[in-house]
């Protein structure tokens, strides 16, 4: 239990300063800015964690690769989130190479990204 409370607080806390960044990632914005983007985006037929996140989820079909973003309401959330779906991946899934949390939104990759799709994301989410 205790162990469980030093995780939280130290993930609210963040390993970074964040001067740059927003509060909090938005599902509407990100959205648009994907289909601006000329990505596929749908918000229906999401996996359990993502149509269960308290921010809302999106897939987005990109040229070469497919992720799927779930939005907490903080990085608590996020947190949260994340462990969900490396529970639910099992050893098997390389997990680490497809999975990444940022701010409150965690973004689960069908590939490992490239570079290009990596960047597309990461701007939308930022707006």
């Amino acid at each position: 239990m205790l162990v469980a409370g030093v995780g939280l607080l130290l993930a609210g806390c963040g390993g970074d300063d964040g001067a740059d960044e927003p509060e909090r990632y938005r599902l509407e914005p990100t959205r648009d800015c994907l289909e601006q983007a000329a990505a596929r985006v749908r918000t229906d037929g999401l996996d359990f964690v993502a149509s269960t996140a308290l921010g809302g989820g999106l897939s987005a079909d990109l040229p070469e690769n497919e992720v799927t973003i779930a939005f907490g309401q903080s990085r608590a959330d996020a947190l949260r989130t994340e462990q969900a779906y490396r529970q639910f991946a099992g050893e098997k899934i390389p997990i680490d190479h497809l999975l990444f949390r940022r701010l409150n939104a965690v973004m689960l990759w069908e590939l490992p990204p490239t570079d290009k799709d990596r960047a597309t994301v990461l701007n939308c989410l930022e707006g």
